[in-house]
């Protein structure tokens, strides 16, 4: 429990601190990393949450969003000129850059 995420708890509801994230610390032995599984589709907002608490500049997703014909991440990301909603943020995709083995976004977030 020492190195979990916690997240502001949301007035309506007292229990909405958790999300499966966990710090790692870097070279400095401070915490520098959050490592987080990909969000399932009910817990996309509470990944932007977290995202936004804790001032998130960059998102590496190592997983795809469907391996095996199974979904392994809910696509919690816009692609470019799509916004999407969630609650009283909005992530909005300005740049996207496909390269040979990864693509690259520009996101941004706004309450």
């Amino acid at each position: 429990d020492f190195s979990r995420v916690k997240l502001e708890a949301l007035d309506s509801d007292p229990n909405s601190d958790y999300i499966n994230a966990s710090f790692i610390k870097g070279f400095t032995g401070e915490e520098e990393y959050i490592a987080c599984q990909g969000p399932k589709e009910e817990t996309t907002y509470d990944f932007w949450r977290m995202i936004d608490q804790y001032d998130v500049k960059l998102i590496i997703m190592l997983t795809q969003l469907v391996e095996k014909n199974k979904e392994k991440c809910h696509q919690y990301y816009p692609t470019i000129r799509e916004t999407f909603t969630y609650e009283n943020m909005s992530i909005r995709c300005s740049t996207e850059l496909d390269y040979r083995t990864y693509t690259q976004r520009t996101l941004v977030l706004q309450k």
